[in-house]
Formats: structure tokens, C-alpha cells, sequence
């Protein structure tokens, strides 16, 4: 006889299979929302800080409120603005946070601004940096956005006929004259720029703070003047950037802005600074995922996050509600639903996230997935790619170009145990190769090799 489900149990999975539902098929229709319905949206998105939203909310109202309210009364979709630099040539999922904030105001039927700041680039923002960032060249400028467009329709629907328009800030910044400048800096305190966090800590260990980056602010600020806004998102890191740019819109005198944070994303190890906070995903930590990775990889990668880790995801890249998020890790925490599982939902919607909720795409990544590490584990995965190589080459050569990690990388890679070696298939299993085995390692003409690198890396290499 099997035992019969209790109603608490059948409540669970009911809300289970709603929710796995709702995380790959969310409503996007959100222009039937009232405004105080989109505004609670909006709160429940932004960065858990409190100065998220400034002008700061009030008891009983809000000026975030109140222009969406007008919007909806006069019909007149609002402005919203985001803008980012070209410094680097891949938007990771740390940038897609005020993405999908900007693509929740698309879907409420507002006009996006999306400012790509090949201008600001040759400064860099300073915010939060040690030291002053690489002087880009105006061609790795325009290597490094040449993709930006195509990278961020992962993400947005970038048809002007959706409201979009894309603005280069070498337009305007690029024709300012001395003249101008001047009068606008002669209403600004020298001491108000200097003014920051993260100068103060460079000065005091003895780095330095260019010029270029004190004006950083005001160059940025000046896009808003140009565009008017009614509203800019950006990361808690932009607050004092973001304030410039309501100050410099007042001495326009123009209507200042109001604008959103939103939380930075912890990366992929879960590691923590010296503070104890989980360090932000980025580049020179190697802890990040590109919007752009094939699906199978993000799955992956969000599959091997720590739990803590996890749970921030969810908040902040998928459209799950914060009332479904607290009853999801109650279930977890009280062993009612395991957390593998909760990941799973979480691969499936982020793998959705950023293929436009294709789910196609979602089981298709999901298999691949299953096929290396779940049930349907098998020692060479499906769809394993296979590599015509030089016969006679150096196997860690090839890994090298492959990974795009350096020989030394590849090295270390062979001193560490259990799955984030370097192992090469013989017979019905892998064993793991030593370095100097490694290096000394050559395919002759017409051999093969399968060869996984780490945990989710594989490789068939054929000499020819």
C-alpha cells in the first residue's frame, strides 16, 4: 500500500510545479500592472539598501510613484536610462543585474536610453578601484563594443519599434568646448569630487587619483543632461555617480531624475573579502559568466554555485517574486525540498533569462548537463566536439589554445585531486594525467584522445 500524500504535502508540489512554470514562462505582459503594482515590482527588485531609490520614498508616497502614476494616467511611456562603458569585451551576468531591470520597465512599456560610453571608457570609472584603471586606445574601445549591441539583446528586445534607443556618448562629449566646460565646473566644489570612499582609501595607501578620474562623474553625468531621463538604474556602486547626475540636470535646470540601484552579484566561488562580504562577480577574479555562453555552460555554472550564492541568483536574475522566493528556501531549509533541486530551477530560469525563455534551449542545456554529471551520465558527452589537431603536437599546447588558459594554468590544473584535473580516457574510465606526463604528452597521426579538463570541459583530439 502507498502511503497517501498529506494536504501540506500536495500544497508543496502544487506550488513547486506553479513555480517551475512561472520561472521559464514569466508574465511579461506588465503594462496591464497598476502603478503602484509596477512600483512594488521595482522596490522588490532594487538593491537592499537605503538609498536605493532616491528621491527616497515617503510615507504614503513615492516621486517613483507618482511618474509612474502620470505614465499611466496621460499614457506617456517614461525614459529609462542605463548606461555602460566598453572597458572590457564581454557583459557578464554582473552587468545583466540592471539589465533585467531595465528589461522589466520594456515590458511595463517604458522607452529604454541604453548609452554605450565609448567616450567615459578612455577615463574608466573609478568607482571602488585601488588604483587608476588602463588607458583603453580608441580601436580596443571599439573591439570591446563591437559585440556590446548584439551581447545585450540576450537580454533586451533592442527593435526601436520596442522603444529602444541606443546613444554613443562620443557624440555629445566628444564637441564639448573648453567654454562649456568651465562654466559648469565653476559651479561645482573641487572637495566634493574628491570627496569619495574609494579616493580616500587610494590616497591613504599612497596611490594616486587623476584628474581625469575626479571628472569622471561629471562627463558621466553630462549623458543625462543630454537625454533627460525621467529615470537611470545602475549598480549600488554608482550611487555617488548617480547623484552627479541629478546635481548637473539641476544646474541645467531640468527635471533631476530619479534613479534605481541595484545589488552587485556575487561571483561563481562564493569566496568572501576581507570584510566577509561575498566578493562581487568580476573579470580579474575570474569568477563570472558571460551573457553570451552556450547554454550548456551557464548551466553548468550555476549548477556548481554554493548555496549562499544561489539564493542571491534567484533574487537578482530571475523574475521570481520575493513572497515565492522566502516559501522556496522554507522548503529547503526545513528538508521539505532538496537544494540540488532548487538549483536545478534555478539553471533552468537563468538559461531562460538569457535565451529569451526559449525551452528548447533550457532542455536542451539541461540534457547536456545530465549527460556529464546526472543519471544519464556517459563517459564522452553528446555533442562533444571534435578537434583535428597536428599530429606530433604537445597535447598542453592544444589545451592551452582550446581553454585560453596559459601553459602554467594547464600545469597547475594536473596538481589538483578529483575532478578539477586534467584526466584523459583509457579503456572505461579517465585517470588522471601527471604534469610531466602532460608535458611530454604528443598524438601521433591518425590516434585519438578524449581529454576533460576539469568538471565540465571535454575535448576529442584526432591527429592528422
Amino acid at each position: 500500500m502507498f502511503k497517501e500524500r498529506s494536504p501540506e504535502m500536495r500544497d508543496n508540489n502544487s506550488f513547486i510545479d506553479e513555480l517551475k512554470d512561472k520561472l521559464v514562462n514569466p508574465d511579461t505582459n506588465l503594462e496591464r500592472l497598476t502603478a503602484e503594482q509596477q512600483f512594488e515590482l521595482i522596490a522588490a527588485k532594487a538593491a537592499t539598501h537605503p538609498e536605493a531609490i532616491i528621491p527616497k520614498p515617503y510615507d504614503g508616497g513615492s516621486e517613483l510613484l507618482d511618474l509612474l502614476t502620470i505614465s499611466k494616467e496621460t499614457g506617456k511611456p517614461l525614459h529609462v536610462k542605463f548606461g555602460i562603458d566598453p572597458t572590457g569585451p564581454n557583459i557578464h551576468f554582473g552587468h545583466a543585474v540592471s539589465l533585467l531591470m531595465l528589461r522589466r520597465f520594456q515590458w511595463m512599456g517604458h522607452h529604454i536610453d541604453l548609452v554605450v560610453g565609448d567616450f567615459t571608457a578612455r577615463i574608466g570609472d573609478p568607482s571602488g578601484r585601488m588604483s587608476e584603471r588602463e588607458i583603453l586606445t580608441d580601436c580596443a574601445i571599439k573591439r570591446n563594443m563591437s559585440t556590446y549591441i548584439e551581447q545585450a539583446s540576450h537580454i533586451l528586445d533592442l527593435e526601436e519599434s520596442k522603444g529602444v534607443k541606443v546613444w554613443f556618448n562620443s557624440e555629445w562629449l566628444s564637441g564639448m568646448t573648453m567654454d562649456k566646460w568651465i562654466s559648469m565646473l565653476q559651479k561645482i566644489s573641487g572637495s566634493q569630487l574628491l570627496a569619495r570612499e574609494d579616493f580616500t582609501k587610494r590616497l591613504k595607501s599612497g596611490g594616486m587619483v587623476s584628474a581625469a578620474e575626479m571628472l569622471y562623474p561629471l562627463f558621466m553625468a553630462y549623458d543625462s543632461v543630454v537625454i533627460k531621463p525621467d529615470i537611470e538604474l545602475g549598480g549600488v556602486d554608482q550611487l555617488l555617480n548617480l547623484h552627479w547626475c541629478r546635481e548637473l540636470m539641476k544646474l541645467h535646470r531640468q527635471p533631476s531624475e530619479v534613479f534605481i540601484l541595484v545589488d552587485l552579484l556575487p561571483g561563481t566561488s562564493g569566496e568572501r573579502d576581507e570584510d566577509g562580504q561575498l566578493t562581487k562577480m568580476s573579470k580579474s577574479k575570474r569568477n563570472y559568466v558571460m551573457v553570451t555562453e552556450d547554454p550548456s555552460e551557464i548551466y553548468g555554472k550555476v549548477m556548481s554555485i554554493p548555496d549562499e550564492v544561489m539564493w542571491i541568483w534567484y533574487r537578482e536574475l530571475t523574475e521570481i517574486s520575493s513572497q515565492d522566493l522566502d516559501r522556496l528556501k522554507s522548503l529547503v531549509t526545513e528538508g521539505k525540498f532538496h537544494p540540488m533541486e532548487a538549483k536545478r530551477l534555478l539553471a533552468r530560469a537563468v538559461v531562460g533569462t538569457f535565451n529569451h525563455f526559449d525551452w528548447g534551449v533550457i532542455e536542451s542545456a539541461e540534457k547536456a548537463f545530465n549527460q556529464k554529471f546526472g543519471k544519464q551520465k556517459v563517459l564522452v558527452p553528446e555533442g562533444v566536439e571534435e578537434i583535428y589537431v597536428v599530429a606530433e603536437d604537445r597535447v598542453i599546447d592544444i589545451l592551452s589554445q582550446l581553454t585560453d588558459e596559459s601553459k602554467s594554468s594547464i600545469k597547475k590544473m594536473t596538481t589538483k585531486a578529483g575532478s578539477s584535473g586534467i584526466k584523459i580516457l583509457e579503456g572505461e574510465k579517465y585517470r588522471d594525467v601527471s604534469t610531466e606526463e602532460l608535458i611530454a604528452m604528443k598524438i601521433s597521426e591518425g590516434e585519438s584522445l578524449v581529454v576533460k579538463v576539469g568538471k565540465r570541459r571535454y575535448f576529442r583530439l584526432i591527429a592528422k
